[in-house]
């Protein structure tokens, strides 16, 4: 399907098995991106469209963009836990709000499966001169739809003949 489309996929990979499972791709529309040994998401989204951006960023999830000195935390356990949540591996390789919206074309679709995710009036102001918008992903959902399950199961499908799965 992808190939038909001639969609162009550029992937964030931070770790060497999220590296090795899409190397079993080899699509020559597939560029991979290794976070742990490039500085900008952003910059390599911007050279790899021609300056353009993405139409489409899918995160599963965004980093936190607070500093912790920019909180006045009394209870110390609380400070602990937002320092770790902060420097936690986990979002070590993740990008920020702004980095994902900085990414987009004009025009585009910004997909997450973060559940609580809140934009900042800064963001959304982003948001709005961009033309974009924000997408919630909820796996559970095309169980939900009927019409919504056929479209997925046609992907799958073009995707298992095609050999991309």
């Amino acid at each position: 399907m992808l190939l038909s489309m001639e969609v162009k996929v550029i992937a964030c990979v931070s770790s060497s098995e999220e590296a090795m499972s899409l190397n079993q791709i080899q699509s020559p529309l597939l560029r991979m991106v290794d976070l742990s040994s490039t500085k900008s998401v952003v910059d390599v989204c911007l050279q790899e469209t021609g300056g353009l951006g993405v139409g489409v960023v899918l995160d599963n999830g965004v980093a936190p963009s607070y500093a912790i000195s920019d909180f006045i935390v009394e209870s110390a356990s609380l400070k602990r836990e937002l320092e770790e949540d902060a420097c936690s591996s986990a979002n070590k390789h993740m990008a920020t709000k702004y980095q994902i919206i900085s990414c987009l074309a004009t025009g585009g679709h910004w997909v997450t499966l973060q559940p609580d995710l809140q934009l900042d009036p800064p963001e959304a102001i982003l948001m709005h001169l961009r033309g974009a918008s924000l997408h919630f992903l909820f796996p559970g959902v095309w169980s939900l739809s009927g019409r919504e399950q056929g479209v997925l199961l046609g992907a799958l499908q073009d995707l298992m003949t095609t050999g991309l799965l």
